[in-house]
Order: C-alpha cells, then structure tokens, then sequence
C-alpha cells in the first residue's frame, strides 16, 4: 500500500491508532458515532477500507463506518505531513507555536519543558500536522481522551491552559481531542522528570512463595507504575518482617503485614489500577520512610556467596521437556515432575497442590506457569513444557515450570522471580524459550544469569 510514503513519526502513529482501534472493538466498544464536517476524501477512505479489510480477515473483526473514517483521516493527515508542504519558512511558525505553549505553563514546569530536547522534537512534529489540520476544517480522533480526562484531569486542565497562548496566534480553538494529544506530550516529558508522580514508593507483591503470581504480577505492574514505584516479589512468610515496605499488593489474604495491603487480581482490571494510583498518590504525598540499615562486609560476603551458588544451581540451563498438544494440567505437571530433579512423586504433589490453588496464566504471551516450593528437592530448578506442534490445543506456546527447595536462600527466590518476571516482560526471552532452538535458549539463559549475579552482586 506504499505505507514507506509516510514519515517514521505518521507511520507509528498509524500503527498506534490501528492497535488501539483492534483492541477497542475486541471489547465491544467501537466507534459508531458518525463524524461530521468530514472534508472530502474518498481517496483515502478506499485506502483505509483496503487496510482495514486485512484487518478484518486477520482477526475475526468487523470495523463500522465511523472507525473506517478515523483511519482514513489519519492517512490523509499522513499524507500531507509528508507531502513536502512545509517550507522552511513555516517551520518558523511552528517554533512560536510551541514556544507560546511551553511559556503557558507555570515557570518551574515551563522550564523544564523548554529544556527537554525529546518533549521539543515530539511537540514541533505533532504541531507541523495539527496546523494543517485545523486550516484545512480536518477533524480528529483520540481514543484516549476520556481516559485522560479521567486519569490526569489537573495535566489536562493545565495543558489546555498552555495552549490558549497558541489558539490565540492561530486564530481559532483547539478541539478536546488536540488538548488531549499535546497533554501526553507534556505528560511523557514530566513523568521522565520524575515531576508527574513524585517520588518513588517502595512496594512488594506477595504470595506464597515468592516466585509465582506475584512475579508476573510484579511484570504487569512495572508496565504501568514503573516510574512510580520500586517493586520486588516476597512470600508471605518474608513480608510479614519487611518494615521498609511502603505498600504490599497481594492477590490473596495475607494476615500480619506491617503496613498497608492492597489485595488484586492477577489481571489487574481498571478498577484496582485506579485504586493503587490513588494509593500510590497518597504515599508520594508523604516522606519515604527510613531505609534498611546498610549491610556490614559480612552480611556482602555472604549474599555473594548465596547469589553464586543459586546461578550455578541453573547453570546447566533451563530443561526443556517436549509433550503432547493437549494441554490438561494433571499429565503435564507429572511429566514435568519425571524430569526434574528430586523426588518425582513429592514435586508432584506440590505442583499440582499450588496448581489447585489457581492457575497462573498469561495467555496475551502465550504461556502459563506451574510452580511450587517443594521438600522434593534441594535446588532450585527451570524447565520449559513444549507442545509437539507449535502451540497446545487452547492456544499456548509452552509452559514454565519452577521449583523453590522449602529450606531456601533469598537469592535463589529471586533467581526464580527474576526468570518468571523476564519471562513475561522479555519478548526476546520468552520466544527463545519457547521457539528457538536449544543453543539460542542456552543463550539466553545464560545472559539473564550473568545480569543477575553482575545487578546482585554490584
């Protein structure tokens, strides 16, 4: 479809707005509302039906007018931005636009946006289609407004402010929609400032061994608050004495915890994101309480020592198992069981003990986990279940089996929280595991070892 035309900036913006079209109308929640004022642009509609039709045999969809017309405005916007229609001399005009914008804000946030090369280059490209937009009568769609307005109302506010200084240069006013993008801008330029949030909450995610749910948990929560808080997974037994700790997130009953508890689910919907937003709000809003005493060059030694002897427990690698496409738990965790080492018969039943308690799954990866802390055994130990073909019969790829000896170190729980955490959060990782050939995983593992003694031990 000549998409190469567009500019790098164009191009992922279209590709931003086609994934969060899919995963709109995957919800059930499309775009049905007619757009008005639209200027005449069959050309590009033809063009995004001819998009959006792939689309919709790719994944089982089916796109209303209204979301046709979104994308079609936004190849047309692409069009012109790389049309060769800004000269020289107009690129002018658009440094004043956004000089006018960052002098909106007040002096220390004006200030800092003013000395941020990456919010200045992001801020002059948006401005460049946007100008073109607004003269040409071109309307525009942001599928995140209601989200910022919900989210980041004081930032919306305060952006919409900032831009009255542009309105007024321009002549005419900024749609919600307009605000809404150049209040990402100045969002994205504040939270790498560390100014949107504040300081960072040292939090914990509990469960019962540590290396399981709230690994994942841990990943999924990074994704979101990573700049907001310091995370690191417990088990119940070690949260219980963990005084630094400003705030636990578990997704079970944990009693005697010494500070605030926020119980989650593993999914972590809207509603729990909002809550610890606030939560975490209310914590920044306070001094971060007294840190740990440093460790004595005794308590270092010995830590080096445990973190080298967990690493060379997975040294050898990480199993990997071939099976059956037929994915039913009980026969998969007996194989599972067979080959690791230990007590075959007692590493099963605390597999599938913990396996009872819930399955762990994360099916957007296509992978879920089985593991435990068990008395079968005296190391930690990995593996990696493989379907003959190329995926199980409900669609996952494979599965990561790991196992905490019950008299265990702190480190080897990290090691194991730390390969479920990259397991979930690594692309690269996860498809070596679970895709590529066995000196490809090799490699792979042996790089997250050696980050992990070189960041324990550092």
């Amino acid at each position: 479809m000549g998409l190469g035309r567009f500019e790098q900036n164009s191009y992922i913006g279209l590709v931003i707005h086609l994934v969060i079209a899919l995963e709109r109308i995957r919800a059930g929640e499309p775009c049905r509302e007619a757009m008005n004022g639209l200027p005449e642009m069959e050309d590009s509609r033809q063009e995004a039906r001819q998009l959006i039709s792939l689309l919709e045999a790719e994944f089982g969809l089916e796109f209303p007018d209204p979301e046709v017309d979104a994308v079609a405005l936004h190849l047309r916007g692409s069009k012109l931005n790389s049309a060769g229609n800004h000269p020289d001399a107009h690129q002018e005009e658009i440094l004043e636009l956004a000089r006018c914008f960052i002098e909106g804000f007040p002096g220390e946030q004006a200030a800092l946006l003013g000395t941020d090369g990456q919010f200045i280059q992001g801020l002059v490209s948006h401005l460049e289609p946007t100008v073109i937009r607004l003269r040409n009568g071109l309307p525009i769609y942001n599928p995140l407004l209601k989200t910022l307005r919900e989210q980041y109302p004081d930032l919306f506010e305060r952006t919409r402010q900032a831009a009255g200084a542009m309105e007024r240069r321009l002549g005419m006013r900024l749609s919600d929609e307009e605000i809404g993008f150049l209040t990402m801008h100045a969002g994205a330029c504040f939270e790498r400032a560390g100014q949107q949030h504040g300081r960072r909450v040292k939090a914990a995610v509990v469960c019962a061994s540590g290396i399981g749910v709230s690994a994942l948990l841990c990943a999924r929560l990074e994704k979101t608050f990573g700049a907001q808080m310091d995370l690191e997974a417990l088990s119940a037994r070690e949260a219980v004495s963990r005084q630094d700790v400003e705030l636990f997130l578990t997704t079970f009953d944990v009693q005697g915890l010494p500070t605030r508890t926020l119980k989650v689910s593993p999914l972590l919907p809207a509603a729990d994101l909002r809550q610890i937003q606030t939560e975490l709000a209310g914590l920044q809003a306070k001094p971060a309480r007294g840190g740990v005493q440093a460790e004595n060059l005794e308590d270092l030694l010995v830590q080096v020592e445990e973190t080298a002897r967990a690493v060379r427990m997975l040294q050898t690698g990480i199993v990997r198992i071939p099976t059956g496409t037929v994915y039913d738990p009980a026969v998969l965790i007996h194989e599972a069981a067979q080959s690791l080492q230990g007590d075959a018969e007692i590493l099963e039943q605390d597999l599938w003990r913990r396996e009872l308690l819930g399955a762990v799954m994360a099916p957007e990866e296509g992978f879920a986990l089985f593991h435990a802390r068990s008395r079968g055994t005296d190391r930690i130990q990995a593996a990696v279940l493989l379907p003959a073909g190329a995926r199980y019969d409900n669609g996952l790829r494979g599965v990561l089996v790991t196992v905490l000896p019950a008299d265990h170190t702190k480190s080897m729980q990290q090691l194991l929280a730390r390969i479920n955490r990259q397991m979930s959060q690594d692309a690269g990782f996860r498809l070596a595991l679970l895709a590529g050939p066995a000196d490809t995983a090799r490699e792979a593992t042996d790089r997250l070892l050696a980050e992990f003694l070189q960041q324990a031990t550092s």
